[in-house]
């Protein structure tokens, strides 16, 4: 689920086509404040733009250059973090096998580029909208013991003994769930920076590594599930089994954390997407 797209009521809408006139086409039928549209000419700007942000809806050509647009639904259906993105064929192919193909491999739409624009925004529409209320049924993130909610920007860690929140700021906690989302993957600054400030504005990669800095001194224990990469940026990795029991209290907006009442004061405050057809591996990080 988008995150940005729920505060700010903005709908990201990715467009992969080679031909540069359908993402004008579409650009111009969603120049309204709650949209954005993104262009991909090709797989590997697709991708690109997989693995720097989160999207909300996908229309793609069938015909593309280094695959076809349903070898690109196949995976991105079988790839965790983007296959609950809804994707919408737009294209010049009327082929019935293709239409059938599409809606096998778990399309939500087929659209041949014959059809009106007004009809085509409708049934974009219509399909952002259903994203819009799965997104306000299931605000809820859960990851071992965090439990992220999207719509009030807060995390919780659920202990036996109770539920305990961690008092984050909106960007603290816009870095955190997208490592958690996307676990296990090797995230670059420059990912993150895309996701939480958006790829229009400028600010410097090295803010990423404050931020988290602050972030691991508020998770105080579980500062560990968030691995540097050196070089590169970060991951999220945890195994809570490896973790002691833990005693967590908050005071005054700071997580107090410690393995037992008596140290409490002590510590106060304190996948990546790819495709392989035949001779090529295409990859994106």
């Amino acid at each position: 689920m988008n995150i940005n797209s729920y505060q700010t009521v903005t709908h990201k809408i990715l467009v992969v086509d080679p031909d540069e006139n359908t993402f004008i086409k579409i650009q111009n039928l969603f120049n309204e404040n709650d949209f954005m549209v993104y262009s991909a000419t090709n797989i590997s700007e697709c991708l690109k733009q997989l693995n720097s942000q989160l999207i909300d809806l996908i229309v793609t050509e069938v015909e593309l250059a280094e695959i076809n647009g349903l070898q690109l639904c196949t995976t991105l259906k079988h790839t965790a973090h983007t296959q609950n993105i809804p994707i919408i064929f737009f294209t010049k192919n009327s082929l019935v096998i293709d239409k059938i193909t599409a809606f096998a491999l778990g399309a939500e739409d087929y659209i041949v580029k014959s059809c009106d624009p007004l009809e085509l925004k409708a049934r974009i529409k219509s399909k952002l909208n259903k994203v819009k209320s799965q997104f306000v049924a299931s605000s809820i993130f859960k990851l071992e013991l965090f439990r992220f909610d999207l719509s009030q920007q807060r995390v919780h860690i659920e202990d036996p003994k109770g539920e305990y929140e961690v008092k984050l700021t909106p960007i603290e906690f816009k870095i955190f769930y997208f490592l958690a989302k996307n676990q296990r993957t090797i995230l670059s600054r420059d990912q993150l920076l895309t996701f939480v400030w958006s790829s229009n504005t400028e600010v410097y990669d090295r803010s990423i590594d404050t931020h988290v800095s602050k972030l691991r001194k508020k998770l105080g224990v579980f500062s560990d599930c968030i691995k540097s990469i050196r070089g590169v940026g970060y991951s999220f990795e945890t195994n809570i089994k490896n973790i002691p029991a833990k005693i967590f209290q908050d005071h005054n907006r700071v997580l107090n954390v410690g393995s037992n009442p008596s140290n409490k004061d002590k510590n106060a405050g304190s996948e990546l997407l790819e495709i392989k057809d035949g001779s090529k591996e295409l990859q994106i990080q």
